[in-house]
């Protein structure tokens, strides 16, 4: 008796707990596919090119969705002189141009974008903005809490790292943007009983900011200032090697990739929230209301690197809590501790 009570509450529990979950039904509109086109030109030669092709559906977590190319019969771009440069195709939505001549800053130029079809999509005309260089990169060191785990365990700790910057003369032109790719190489050591042993590893890191690096320099214009380019951690012995490409373009430009990096901030999770339609300065010739994604940029694009040491920055800070990660040892050669690593020493680290 008293188990077929049992039982009996049993299926009462559950029937309870699953009545109180409702279904919901979420309204997914069809996906229409949107053509896309987006344009580099400056005075950086080989990273001028044109991409024309059509959107893909967004699906959370994929970074690198497969899009499918679009018709083109031509593309070109033209200044306010009237003088062109064709692209040629290399790859199914990847042109490049035939052709080069030294941009000139102030001058306004055009993308034109012409498909199998006849239709015509262009831009309108875009200024240069100048070329503005990078003069100096700093270092200095800061303490910052991380997380540690272990295995059945993390902790925080408290650690030092290295703010990189770069220090910049706005030309005072007028609002512009700023744009930031920083790369580096790490110095990483180990240690071996063998003598022949290739102990020393250099780590490659095509990006070292984990989000585009955007400034507005409305706040800051005909001054010098600074600008946080990486943060490099303080608890390997080796230097680093920071370079940095600063390209100067436009405010409409600016506030285009800033609405880019708003969309990208996203984590794989369900909760993502699904992209926007971002238009930029590209139209339909005959329709300029149609709806056209993608953005031509004009820009003029300087470089500047540095070779740092971490002792020295170190050195200079040392009322902080510097900790210092125990070098690993090895059997001949440091990529059995850095797999993804190099055992050769690049240009910098030979100087």
């Amino acid at each position: 008796m008293i188990r077929r009570i049992s039982f009996y509450f049993m299926i009462l529990i559950f029937s309870i707990q699953t009545s109180c979950i409702d279904e919901i039904t979420i309204a997914i509109p069809d996906f229409e596919r949107q053509l896309v086109i987006e344009g580099w030109y400056g005075n950086q030669i080989g990273q001028n090119y044109v991409r024309v092709y059509y959107s893909s559906p967004f699906i959370s977590g994929i970074r690198a969705p497969q899009y499918t190319a679009a018709p083109v019969d031509q593309v070109y771009i033209e200044d306010g002189e009237g003088r062109q440069i064709s692209f040629k195709r290399v790859q199914d939505h990847t042109y490049i141009p035939n052709d080069y001549f030294p941009v000139e800053t102030g001058t306004g130029y055009r993308l034109v974008v012409r498909l199998t079809n006849g239709e015509t999509y262009e831009s309108g005309y875009e200024e240069m903005p100048p070329l503005v260089e990078v003069s100096e990169i700093t270092a200095s060191a800061y303490e910052a809490l991380v997380s540690i785990s272990t295995e059945g365990s993390s902790f925080t700790q408290l650690r030092t790292f290295a703010s990189v910057k770069a220090t910049i003369t706005d030309p005072g032109a007028g609002e512009l943007g700023y744009f930031f790719r920083t790369s580096g190489i790490s110095e990483d050591y180990t240690f071996s009983m063998n003598d022949n042993c290739g102990c020393t590893c250099y780590s490659a890191f095509p990006n070292v900011f984990n989000k585009m690096n955007l400034l507005d320099n409305e706040p800051f214009i005909g001054r010098t200032f600074q600008q946080t380019i990486a943060d490099i951690p303080l608890s390997s012995l080796g230097r680093y090697f920071v370079e940095t490409n600063m390209r100067t373009i436009s405010k409409d430009n600016l506030a285009y990739l800033e609405q880019v990096d708003l969309q990208q901030k996203n984590t794989g999770s369900i909760f993502d929230p699904a992209p926007f339609r971002i238009r930029g300065n590209i139209s339909k010739a005959d329709d300029p209301s149609g709806l056209v994604l993608g953005n031509f940029f004009v820009y003029q694009e300087s470089r500047f690197d540095a070779l740092l040491s971490r002792t020295d920055i170190r050195l200079a800070s040392v009322d902080l809590q510097h900790y210092i990660e125990p070098l690993q040892e090895v059997t001949i050669v440091c990529t059995e501790v850095f797999p993804d690593a190099s055992p050769v020493p690049p240009a910098p680290f030979r100087r």
